[in-house]
């Protein structure tokens, strides 16, 4: 490696804290960004310091100020009190394509040439995604374009790729600090479907280029790369067999009641309550699954009007979801990931700030190191701060002018128009009408699905192809008069196992308006499953048409018992 002379600087010496499980955590890198520190002769990504959009609001603030993170000693202060939390490896944003990169100081120059490096391991996350790449600049792709389009001007041909594994064997894999298992480097790629649709499918790839990237590893005596699928629906590449294991970056739109609608908001807790089932179908893949968890999200800093928040996360729901994600880690992979340690556009940190102080670093202390004492945590000096901050004097005193200022109220809530129940012990209501299954051509129409035909009063339906759905015609009367629909059915499929119902008056098309997602069980049992509408949506016209959209899994077979339309 070729980075950058060690510094002298005063940190206190780490004292880190045993764990049974390996605790990780995401770094956004690229707080460096202020006037000067751009690496590159171009104007790109780099020169754009993401603390001027937090410091238009009044939070949030790092203990650490407005910090340059490419000097080796705030990296000392990450290693610091992450090893005393009990994390022990860093999980690194990082940002190439084909010999470019981007945000890479963080890293190169801060954290590698920190005084306490050596007591943290690290590993690379290859965020495979359009940014400012010179090749978009060059034939004109717009940002717009960039963020629609996950693989436009990116270089993913077999050449790229060995390059790329070749310079990360040279510059991190051959460091004793580097995630290992087993001898084999970890690296995660966010988009790894991308990558294997363009060199021709999974059996291709797997056939002819993965083996000369683990030519690579072997190259510099590591066994073949340990491949980690990021993504948020890492599930999708579990056929393929490629990864060694998946995993998913974060959690914003795991929610129950609420929509994921922007701008909007939805209750912390409703993620905490739905991971424990996440974890649980995730296990039934092939693939094996690092556990991971998500300590908030409030991107009004990068999305302004168009913001999600996380609202009422506190330590006390935090610290649940460590402890069941703990729980929910297999002896075979003992990883646990949290997202995040400083994305700070996000909201979603657990670095120590002024609105939690250590508090989630206490929490994922006393749940991953249980016998250890409670821990005093050193703070940097005033003067220390002021060194770090990439702001000058004129630019801090508006930021604290800004912490002056009440918090924005969050964006409304909104809510489904239905409340969703699985399995419920009681249901109350008459039946307007019961469809049952002794001919199959009850299903006024389908697609994507093959109706198998009938078994023990079960419609048997297989998925075969995208967007699978059925639908169902009637006349059920006065639409503000249902109360609910019930469905019982078994399933067998993957662990993609989120299904939508859709209904339609002549006055209400289908739209996502009247529609409610919701999962089904995959574990080929009978299961009862209630869409209650609520007392205050508003609804219109007759009842007559009902749709089911099955999940997206091209082979899972679902066995229909009946559908009631209840008032």
């Amino acid at each position: 490696c070729s980075f950058a002379k060690k510094e002298q600087y005063d940190v206190p010496v780490p004292k880190p804290v045993k764990t049974n499980i390996k605790v990780g955590t995401y770094i956004f890198p690229g707080w460096y960004r202020g006037k000067g520190s751009n690496a590159f002769p171009r104007v790109n990504i780099d020169n754009d310091s993401e603390w001027r959009l937090i410091a238009k609001y009044p939070k949030p603030r790092p203990v650490l100020g407005f910090y340059d993170d490419s000097l080796p000693e705030v990296n000392d202060w990450h290693i610091k009190w992450a090893v005393e939390a009990g994390i022990s490896f860093f999980v690194f944003d990082w940002y190439w394509n084909a010999g470019e990169t981007r945000l890479a100081r963080t890293l190169n120059v801060g954290f590698l040439n920190a005084k306490y490096t050596d007591m943290m391991k690290f590993c690379i996350h290859w965020c495979n995604h359009n940014l400012d790449w010179k090749p978009n600049r060059e034939t004109g792709i717009s940002r717009d374009v960039a963020r629609t389009s996950p693989s436009a001007n990116l270089d993913f041909s077999p050449k790229a790729l060995t390059e790329m594994i070749e310079y990360c064997a040279t510059n991190y894999f051959l460091l004793p600090n580097y995630l290992k298992i087993n001898n084999r480097p970890v690296f995660m790629v966010w988009d790894m479907q991308a990558v294997i649709n363009v060199n021709g499918g999974a059996e291709n790839f797997k056939k002819k280029i993965l083996p000369e990237i683990n030519a690579v590893c072997k190259k510099y005596g590591f066994d073949n790369l340990f491949l980690v699928a990021v993504n948020n629906q890492p599930q999708n590449l579990d056929k393929t067999g490629i990864a060694d294991a998946i995993t998913r970056y974060g959690f914003a739109d795991l929610i129950t009641r609420s929509k994921y609608k922007t701008p909007g908001s939805a209750p912390y807790k409703e993620m905490v309550e739905l991971l424990p089932g996440y974890w649980e179908r995730m296990r039934t893949l092939k693939t094996p699954y690092i556990v991971s968890t998500q300590a908030g999200w409030d991107d009004t800093p990068r999305a302004t009007k168009l913001s999600w928040i996380r609202t009422d996360n506190n330590v006390i729901l935090f610290k649940q979801t460590l402890r069941e994600g703990r729980d929910a880690v297999k002896p075979n992979l003992p990883l646990f990931i949290i997202e995040a340690w400083n994305e700070w556009g996000e909201g979603s940190f657990i670095e120590p700030s002024h609105e939690f102080g250590f508090t989630q670093l206490d929490a994922i202390r006393r749940v991953f190191a249980p016998n250890a004492p409670i821990n005093k945590w050193a703070r940097p000096t005033k003067k220390q701060i002021l060194k770090y901050s990439v702001f000058n004097g004129k630019e801090l005193a508006s930021a604290r002018d800004k912490e002056k200022e009440p918090p924005l109220p969050p964006p409304p809530r909104h809510l489904w128009s239905t409340v969703f129940t699985t399995d419920p012990k009681n249901i109350t209501g008459k039946i307007i009408d019961e469809i049952k299954f002794d001919k199959t051509n009850v299903v006024a129409g389908s697609n994507g699905v093959k109706i198998k035909g009938i078994k023990s009063g079960r419609l048997i339906c297989e998925v075969t192809g995208n967007d699978p759905k059925i639908y169902f015609k009637g006349n059920w009367g006065d639409f503000s008069k249902v109360k609910a629909i019930e469905i019982k059915l078994k399933y067998r499929g993957t662990s993609y196992n989120i299904a939508e119902l859709f209904w339609q008056t002549p006055s209400m098309q289908m739209s996502q308006e009247t529609a409610r997602r919701y999962p089904w069980y995959i574990d080929g049992k009978s299961h009862t499953y209630l869409i209650k509408f609520r007392k205050d949506y508003q609804r219109t016209g007759k009842l007559n048409t009902i749709r089911i959209d099955f999940p997206d899994s091209p082979g899972a077979i679902a066995e229909i018992k009946y559908l009631k339309i209840l008032k």
